[in-house]
């Protein structure tokens, strides 16, 4: 056998294998389902990114599902089309965040027929236990009946310089277990807050405050309540810290923590993402609690029809606005309602309360709950309905009673009402006498007035209308060529400038006018520009959304220069910036219009 045609044969198989083998790609009916992992190390505690393909899927649109896991809290995200291999694919973005370390086998993802392989599995690996930070996690009460709710501290103090923590991320059990209700108490932090800064905690975010203390540590701190959803013992695992650590600024930075230059609202996980440093890599550190553990005591048999669930006697002051209204005519009824679950909490529906509806009108639910003066106000709007209505019932409220085990009633005061008559005359309403009959004494009559009033009016209107025809078109001829004179061309100059002004590098000018701080209105302009959030405007994802649009990468670098440069003028102290605010602005200006060239124009990013 020659070499000539052992190359050909050669040549004759492997057209035949190509050909016989099935492809992934062939056809719908044999479409895959396939995880992909991320490449970089995962790490117990921090989110990690995973894709679910589906690559050749079938036309029909598919919802995809994901088992229960006890090893991660899964969170996700909308699918996306993307392009494997040069067929089309549907991306399905899941971040899973691993509560323990090892070899950890992945939930399994289903779409349609599809799933994913169940001995999928992923190696997490355990950050190192320091003595530098501490979090205490602790309750009010142990034992509680089903219905009330548990106040809970949380509160980390750490050693370390808190600009040196990057990526920080705290699982707290009693946030993520499905039979608990995370509660947010009426008097939580809020970013408007003195020293407020947010922390996260899973998949949400928990607004805290800071403050320094002795030895050069710090404490953060949130309140929060939590309200089980089913009686039994709850004994949950520690609640964990972990935080990527910067070696430089921990062991050389002497900068005193004065809070972060992000709102506390800012999803900038913690205070920023974490570098990727080769000289000193970032160390990867992690603190747990103690566990939590308490009672929920599920209450007795017997409970009336109206109780609402309330545990705990109410004090409710009941009052109504006006006193005296006319018979149709709004009203509001207020609740000033004191307990000490007053977040969860629920009135009487007064939809279904037959003392109320026989005499109002109630068109809708109560409003939504306000607090004022730690008192949480509840207010409902009726319409009195009949004139002889007197007084505005009771309320009752049906509670149990924890300390005698008992469920009881608090009623309301009595208010008194005046309601005005008001006349309306509705002849579907009216009472007439037996021997009265209500007739039309008019004939309709084809030949009558009526009809030749009619016809003449139309026929008038008709001549009318075909006198008018000639100087409409001539109307028609004259007059456009006359507007284009006098009005167009103002008015297309006016036309330019609003659209000028109304671009985003124009509004970045004017907002550099008006303050010192360039962060904020470089924020609002990529926010405009390239549909880059404010709360996402970092180095990382600035860089990748730029490259994304095809920036030139030395002109990306530089504008990430740029934006490091800003972040550190706004975090120094106004007193000690001597920076030429003039010359800074123009040289931020000229190279906001050189990115803003290279940009694609407005209507594709639209």
């Amino acid at each position: 056998m020659t070499s000539n045609f052992k190359h050909t044969l050669f040549g004759l198989l492997a057209c035949i294998a190509f050909i016989t083998v099935p492809s992934a790609y062939a056809s719908a009916d044999d479409w895959q389902l396939v995880l992909e992992k991320p490449e970089d190390t995962v790490w117990q505690g921090q989110p990690a990114d995973f894709i679910v393909l589906a690559l050749n899927p079938p036309a029909d649109e598919m919802e995809l599902s994901i088992a229960d896991n006890s090893d991660f809290i899964v969170s996700q995200r909308p699918p996306v089309r993307l392009q494997r291999n040069e067929a089309p694919a549907i991306g399905y973005p899941i971040r899973l965040t691993p509560l323990k370390a090892g070899e950890l086998t992945l939930p399994v993802f289903s779409l349609g027929e599809q799933q994913t392989d169940a001995s999928e599995s992923i190696t997490v690996t355990m950050p190192a236990m320091t003595d530098e930070m501490r979090i205490h996690v602790s309750h009010n009460t142990d034992s509680i009946y089903l219905g009330q709710t548990i106040d809970v501290e949380f509160e980390w103090i750490t050693a370390i310089q808190p600009n040196a923590l990057k990526a920080v991320n705290i699982l707290l059990p009693e946030f993520e277990n499905a039979a608990i209700r995370p509660v947010e108490p009426w008097n939580a932090f809020t970013s408007r807050d003195g020293n407020a800064i947010g922390l996260p905690i899973g998949n949400r975010r928990v607004i805290a405050r800071w403050h320094g203390m002795p030895d050069n540590q710090y404490r953060i701190h949130f309140h929060y309540k939590i309200q089980p959803l089913e009686a039994g013992t709850f004994e949950l695992q520690p609640g964990v810290l972990m935080a990527s650590v910067d070696q430089r600024i921990w062991k050389h930075g002497s900068q005193q923590f004065r809070g972060s230059r992000f709102p506390a609202h800012f999803d900038n996980n913690f205070f920023e993402a974490e570098r990727v440093v080769k000289d000193e890599p970032p160390v990867r550190l992690m603190t747990r609690s103690k566990p939590l553990r308490f009672t929920v005591k599920d209450l007795p048999a017997g409970a009336p029809e109206h109780f609402t669930g309330m545990v705990g006697r109410p004090d409710i002051k009941f009052t109504a606005e006006p006193e005296t209204v006319r018979q149709g005519e709004p009203m509001q009824l207020r609740f000033d309602v004191v307990h000490p679950h007053s977040e969860i909490s629920q009135l009487p529906d007064l939809q279904k309360e037959r003392a109320f509806i026989h005499s109002f009108d109630i068109p809708g639910s109560a409003s939504p709950a306000v607090y004022e003066d730690d008192v949480r106000v509840v207010r409902q709007s009726l319409f009195p309905k009949l004139a002889e209505t007197s007084e505005i019932p009771p309320v009752v409220i049906s509670y149990f009673d924890p300390d005698t085990g008992h469920y009881r009633d608090y009623v309301t005061e009595t208010i008194p009402l005046t309601v005005i008559p008001v006349e309306r005359f509705n002849i579907s309403s009216s009472e007439l006498s037996a021997d009265v009959t209500l007739s039309n004494p008019v004939k309709a009559d084809k030949d009558g007035i009526w009809e030749h009033n009619w016809t003449r009016q139309l026929m008038d209107n008709r001549r009318q209308q075909s006198a008018l025809k000639p100087w409409i078109l001539f109307a028609l001829l004259v007059c456009p060529p006359a507007m284009v004179l006098f009005g167009l061309s103002p008015a297309l100059r006016k036309r330019w400038v609003i659209y000028r002004n109304s671009s985003a590098i124009a509004q970045l000018r004017s907002e550099l006018a008006k303050t010192n701080d360039s962060l904020a209105p470089l924020g609002t302009y990529f926010h405009r520009r390239i549909r880059l959030l404010p709360s996402k405007l970092n180095e990382q994802t600035l860089t990748a959304r730029l490259a994304a649009l095809g920036v030139d990468q030395a002109l990306i670098e530089e504008t990430i220069q740029c934006l490091s440069r800003e972040q550190q003028l706004y975090a120094k102290p106004s007193s000690s910036n001597n920076v030429d605010r003039s010359s800074h602005r123009k040289a931020l200006i000229d190279l906001v219009l050189r990115l803003d060239k290279a940009l694609p124009a407005r209507g594709v990013l639209s």
